[in-house]
């Protein structure tokens, strides 16, 4: 009646095998989801960065979402020199500093930054928008 017991030992085997692999696609499954989130809402707004013969001219060019703008920061390193420039007329310094935060911009809001005696530097510059649901992004970020 027990003889023949080599039909049951491979049909446990497989059972295992596929429980083992429902067990660890779960857990990665698990460990996964709450990793992914949504990146949010992206605003469409932006800067526009012109280079001149002695200076930087930031504008700011609206878009769809320019109503929803509450502020932007701007940050300016020079990347030759490894300086920040903090806000104030060729003003240069070595720790991180930002150009300044515009509350409330309108369009065509710009500034113009002097680079006298730094033409043949490139400078990198950041825009970070804060939207009037307090999300911020990075509206702007190039070398020029």
């Amino acid at each position: 009646m027990w003889r023949n017991k080599k039909g049951i030992s491979p049909i446990v085997g497989v059972i295992l095998v596929v429980a083992m692999t429902v067990l660890l696609a779960a857990i990665a499954w698990t460990y996964m989801s709450g990793m992914v989130s949504s990146p949010g809402k992206q605003y469409q707004v932006g800067m526009k960065v012109e280079r001149t013969a002695n200076g930087l001219t930031i504008t700011y060019v609206g878009g769809p979402d320019q109503d929803k703008v509450s502020s932007l920061t701007i940050t300016v390193y020079d990347t030759n020199a490894k300086e920040w420039y903090n806000g104030t007329t060729t003003s240069w310094t070595n720790t991180e500093s930002n150009v300044g935060t515009w509350n409330n911009p309108t369009v065509g809001k710009s500034t113009v930054i002097d680079i006298t005696g730094r033409t043949d530097h490139r400078f990198h510059v950041t825009v970070q928008a804060t939207f009037k649901d307090g999300t911020k992004q990075v509206i702007y970020d190039s070398v020029v």
